[in-house]
This record gives C-alpha cells, sequence and structure tokens, in this order.
C-alpha cells in the first residue's frame, strides 16, 4: 500500500554543562550512534538525541534515535566551498514504519575566524532573537531594544547569524519576518568608528554607494548600563558635515527629519539602539531619492536593484531580498502618486513628514522582476 509521509519538524534536545577544556567548537556523533555531542571552549558540552515528528497516512507518529534499529555508520567525504569535509552517517532503521532516521554530520578543519569581503576576522557568528517574549520560550533580558540591536548587529556585519527560536511554534510565527529583512545578508563592509580609539564600540556605520546615489547606514547603541545619547560626528563617519541629510529610522519605520553636520540620538535604554539611514539630499538636488527602506536590515543596499527618476517619474527596482510587504521611503519636493507595479502590489502612496511619501509594497514575488513606477506631480 502507498504511504504518505510528512516531515513535521526535526531536531537535537540538548542538555548543557559547561566546559572549557575543547580549544575550538568540536561535534561528532558518539560511539552508540544513537546521540550527537558537541563541545565549544569556555561555554558548553552538548549531549544530545536526534529525533524527528512524522505524519504516516494522516497519523503522527515521535521517532526517535533512544528506539529502533541502529544500522552500521558510514564514514565519507566530499567538497565543500571551505575543503574538504570528514562525514559520518548513522542511521536509525524502524521496521514497523518502514522508515529511516538518518542524521549527517560533516566537519571541516577551517580557521578559527572565517574570511568575509576580503578581510579575517570579520565574522563572529552569533544569535538573533524572533521575538523577547514568547511563551515557553523564556525571556530575553532587555526587551525588544535588545533584540533589535542584536538583529542591527547582525545585519550590519553582512556574515552569517542564526536564531535558536523554533519557527513551528505559533507564538513564534508573528515574528518571522525578523528573518525576513535578515535574508539574504548584504555585501557591504561596515566600520566600528570608535575602534581602537574607545573603550566601547556604540557606533557602526556602512557607506552604501550606488549608480543612482549613495547613503550610509548606521548603528548606533548604547553599551552602558545607564541611559544615555550617542552622538554621530558626520566628519569623523565619512560624510560631508557641509551637506543636508535626510535621517530615517528602520526600527521606527519613520522620517526622523534634517540633519547637517551631526545627529545626536534620543537618550537610549541600556542595549537599545537608533538604526538609522543618512541620505544626502544636497548630491542630487531637486531629484526625488530613496531615503529608507523596511524591506531588508541593510535599507537598500540588498533589495534595491535600480533606481531610475525623470521629471516626471521615478522608477524602483527591486530584487528578491528581504521581507515580503514592506515600505519605502522617498525624498521628494513635488508629490508622488502609484502609477504601476510588476511582481507586487502597491497598497498606498501616503504623505510621511514634509516632502517625504511612504510606498507601502505587498505580495512581494519571489523569482519575478520587481519594480515600482510613480508619477511626479507637475
Amino acid at each position: 500500500m502507498k504511504k504518505t509521509i510528512t516531515l513535521l519538524s526535526a531536531m537535537l534536545l540538548a542538555p548543557l554543562a559547561f566546559s572549557a577544556q575543547q580549544p575550538q567548537p568540536v561535534a561528532s556523533v558518539d560511539k552508540d550512534g544513537r546521540s550527537v555531542t558537541v563541545t565549544a571552549p569556555a561555554v558548553a558540552v552538548c549531549a544530545s538525541k536526534f529525533s524527528a515528528i512524522v505524519e504516516i497516512n494522516g497519523k503522527r507518529r515521535d521517532l526517535s534515535s533512544a528506539t529502533g534499529s541502529l544500522q552500521p555508520a558510514v564514514h565519507s567525504t566530499e567538497s565543500t566551498p571551505y575543503g574538504e569535509a570528514k562525514v559520518i552517517t548513522s542511521t536509525i532503521h524502524f521496521e514497523s514504519e518502514q522508515l529511516d532516521l538518518m542524521l549527517r554530520l560533516g566537519q571541516v578543519q577551517v580557521l578559527r575566524s572565517y574570511d568575509l569581503n576580503g578581510r579575517w576576522f570579520a565574522v563572529d557568528n552569533d544569535c538573533y532573537y524572533l521575538a523577547p517574549d514568547v511563551k515557553g520560550a523564556g525571556k530575553v533580558a532587555g526587551g525588544w531594544p535588545t533584540v533589535q540591536t542584536y538583529a542591527s548587529m547582525m545585519g550590519l556585519s553582512s556574515g552569517a547569524a542564526f536564531t535558536s527560536d523554533l519557527w513551528n511554534w505559533d507564538g513564534f510565527k508573528p515574528y518571522l519576518r525578523m528573518t525576513e529583512i535578515m535574508t539574504p545578508p548584504a555585501k557591504e563592509r561596515s566600520e566600528v568608528i570608535d575602534l581602537c580609539t574607545a573603550e566601547e564600540w556604540p557606533r557602526l556605520l556602512s557607506k552604501v554607494q550606488r549608480p543612482w546615489g549613495n547613503w550610509a547606514v548606521a548603528l548606533l547603541w548604547n553599551p552602558t548600563k545607564q541611559e544615555q545619547a550617542i552622538p554621530l560626528d558626520f566628519a569623523k563617519a565619512g560624510l560631508d558635515p557641509e551637506h543636508r541629510y535626510a535621517v530615517w529610522s528602520f526600527w521606527d519605520n519613520r522620517f526622523l527629519g534634517i540633519a547637517k553636520g551631526q545627529w545626536v540620538t534620543p537618550a537610549l535604554p541600556a542595549t537599545g539602539c537608533q538604526h538609522l539611514v543618512f541620505t544626502d539630499l544636497d548630491s542630487q538636488p531637486g531629484r526625488p531619492v530613496v531615503i529608507g527602506s523596511s524591506l531588508h536590515i541593510f535599507c537598500g543596499a540588498a533589495e534595491i536593484k535600480n533606481v531610475n527618476s525623470t521629471p516626471t517619474s521615478i522608477d524602483i527596482e527591486l530584487t528578491d531580498a528581504g521581507a515580503r510587504e514592506g515600505d519605502l521611503f522617498v525624498y521628494s519636493p513635488k508629490a508622488l502618486a502609484a502609477n504601476s507595479a510588476t511582481g507586487c502590489t502597491v497598497k498606498s502612496v501616503e504623505a510621511a513628514g514634509e516632502n517625504v511619501w511612504n510606498i507601502h509594497l505587498e505580495g512581494r514575488a519571489i523569482n519575478t522582476p520587481q519594480k515600482v513606477s510613480l508619477n511626479i506631480a507637475n
């Protein structure tokens, strides 16, 4: 009889114990073939069974490596972008279900810190959170301010990140957009402005350059335990101190105003931040310019493919990157109105400040050219 089998979830359930014995992270399948051990320097020793929840002909079954029949382990090698990997495959056979539960573990000898965008030690793989307080998952100390700062640091690093939040839980589903805005990583370089000049590093900034315009994405955050404001000196950040810059906030999803010479955040809570876009308004005076995007955490660097403007229109082409729904913000002295859209829907075009317009997008299609065309009033 033909079976209909659906994999509902698979996971490692990991009790932790502290240890500082290993010089670098090591993962291995134990001799019993039924559990995995991960050791990390000064962090943890993790020993866990592997398991899966499947649906067979409409009936749910829990499969665990602790039961079933162990098959001989298979050792092999395979090529990866980081070199040759040694792979061990451990299989547990379940006769009554006629199914195998299989774990493949590969290990590659690499440097402790990876090469990112041509620089060594640029990646410190870290964890971001979907939300600070989901029932049954514990709380993140610091709440939303900490969660947003963590995500901003991951996003501006343009590197690897992971989350341990369980996407299949109903409590996390309203927050999956946090992963959408991180995907895929941008390909920009971010600089730590205070590196080697101060004990704390509260200012990260990346200057994005494109044929249609240049802008800067900055993370200004409070590394202390007390509330404090964080200033950004434009000259020290490599911005023109004599030019006017539109200031747009990613986490607030709004236009904050126009600044010249410097920007000072409001008092930020401990680990709180402002994630900002600074767009030069004087480099192309009189022309409409994109000043913000809530679709991706790098605010236009990953999700905007091209911008073309004329005296009567502005066309914005998008990539597949980022969230399926969100906002584009355009600075234009003249009013904007929706003309047409391909691969997405323009839900609204509304005023969002003096000379600023918010274009709300929905239904961004995958693997389909996306283009938004706006009319400029005479």
